[in-house]
C-alpha cells in the first residue's frame, strides 16, 4: 500500500474524511495490494486491529495506535461513526 496512506496523520474530521476517501480510491485502483477487499473482511480485520493494537503492528511500529492507550481512545465516538456510516444515505 502507498506509504502516503500508511504515514497519514489526520488531525481533524476533514482530514480524516479525505484519508478515508483516499483509502477507498486506493482500494478501487489497486485491490491486489489489499488483504481485505470486501466489507466483511475489512470489518473483521478492523476488529482484530482494535483488539490487538497494543501488540506489535503489521506496519512495524511498536503499537499501531502509537501514543494512545486503550483508555484514551475515543471508542464510543468511533463506534457511533461506524454505525452512522452503515445507515447514511
Amino acid at each position: 500500500m502507498s506509504h502516503r496512506l500508511i504515514d497519514a496523520a489526520p488531525s481533524n474530521a476533514s482530514e480524516l474524511s479525505a484519508y478515508v476517501e483516499s483509502l477507498r480510491e486506493h482500494l478501487l485502483a489497486h485491490p491486489e495490494e489489499w488483504e481485505q477487499v470486501t466489507l466483511d473482511q475489512y470489518l473483521e480485520a478492523f476488529a482484530a486491529v482494535l483488539r490487538d493494537h497494543q501488540g506489535p503492528s503489521p506496519l512495524g511500529q511498536s503499537r499501531l495506535l502509537d501514543g494512545h492507550e486503550r483508555e484514551s481512545m475515543p471508542y464510543a465516538v468511533l463506534a457511533r461513526l461506524l454505525h452512522a456510516a452503515s445507515i447514511y444515505e
